[in-house]
């Protein structure tokens, strides 16, 4: 049986980088965050520095789930499978990505009236 280690990270906000605007009439609040650092291991797979330099921009506006999205069996899956949309979207999205200093920026774009529907979006 293959064993499995798993690192739990905390994750810690800066109120600066967290700011609240209205979009179409909408409040949404947006929350600037870092991802992806060159040469990292994330969920078993390797993304070395020129494949995440190369893709990036792949991210701009894809569904931000609340948590990673797993199948019934536990295994991870695309943020745009459909299991993942109805168990995991609270209504955010990513916008504004880029690539700096190593690391992948981008901000989160939380619909506030999307994600007080589901209990993963209020929290």
């Amino acid at each position: 049986m293959k064993k499995r280690k798993f690192l739990q990270c905390a994750t810690k906000v800066k109120r600066d980088s967290v700011r609240r605007e209205s979009i179409g009439g909408v409040e949404h609040i947006i929350v600037s965050s870092t991802t992806l650092p060159d040469d990292i291991v994330m969920n078993g797979i390797m993304y070395p520095a020129d494949a995440i330099q190369n893709s990036y921009q792949s991210l701009e506006r894809t569904f931000a789930p609340v948590e990673h999205p797993t199948d019934s069996d536990g295994n991870f899956i695309s943020a745009s499978d459909p299991i993942a949309i109805h168990n995991f979207h609270a209504g955010a999205f990513n916008a504004n990505v880029r690539y700096e200093d190593g690391r992948v920026h981008l901000d989160k774009v939380i619909n506030v009236q999307e994600a007080m529907k589901t209990d993963r979006g209020k929290r």
